[in-house]
């Protein structure tokens, strides 16, 4: 069997490493200087994991680099279709590396800003609608403001259980007069559009 190599050029490509040696690979790899990346990020038990368990990125020339790619200490193999290596989009790459924070982790999730209507789509509070105010401690939190007809609550709920809403027309009147209905009707009314009409 022989690999097909389409140019000389240096590419991105998905390498598959051993069980639980991301990391080893990549430290292996930069010491050959080949710029290798391993996205990671903070998971809800707050610990850093591979957002790919298994695999890294490698930026490299197959035609000078694929021997030693492939027998660096960590790597298992590369990643290939049929014949061909798995190319990797730069653009790929750099939406992976847009969404990283000054830590150097993936942001998982939607980003909430102040003022964004948001709707809970589990727990108790399964379809009410809110208005977002701030993450809570370690963003694994959200606080909303809740209107109804009779009283206006802050509650924090599970960042998770939370998603965007449409603009809504009306604005706290609005989300008031929803909130104020059954389950039922609140579906019927989300799925009219983003007008919330």
């Amino acid at each position: 069997m022989s690999l097909e190599i389409t140019d000389g050029a240096a590419s991105w490509y998905a390498v598959l490493t051993k069980p639980k040696q991301e990391q080893r690979a990549e430290t292996n790899l930069r010491a050959w200087n080949i710029e290798a990346f391993t996205p990671k990020f903070r998971d809800r038990r707050r610990s850093i994991k591979p957002l790919f368990p298994r695999y890294l990125f490698a930026h490299f020339n197959p035609q000078c680099c694929l021997h030693r790619v492939t027998f660096t200490r960590g790597v298992h193999s590369i990643v290939r279709f049929g014949d061909s290596l798995a190319r990797i989009d730069d653009q790929i790459i750099s939406i992976i590396q847009m969404r990283m924070n000054e830590e150097g982790l993936v942001r998982m999730g939607e980003e909430f800003k102040y003022g964004d209507p948001v709707i809970i789509d589990h727990g108790p509070f399964k379809s009410l609608i809110g208005i977002f105010e701030r993450d809570v401690g370690e963003a694994e939190r959200v606080r909303i403001l809740l209107t109804t007809i009779s009283y206006q609550a802050h509650i924090d709920v599970p960042k998770h259980s939370v998603t965007k809403a449409p603009a809504i027309v009306g604005g706290a009147d609005r989300i008031a007069q929803l909130n104020s209905k059954s389950y039922s009707q609140r579906v019927h009314a989300l799925s009219k559009g983003s007008s919330w009409a």
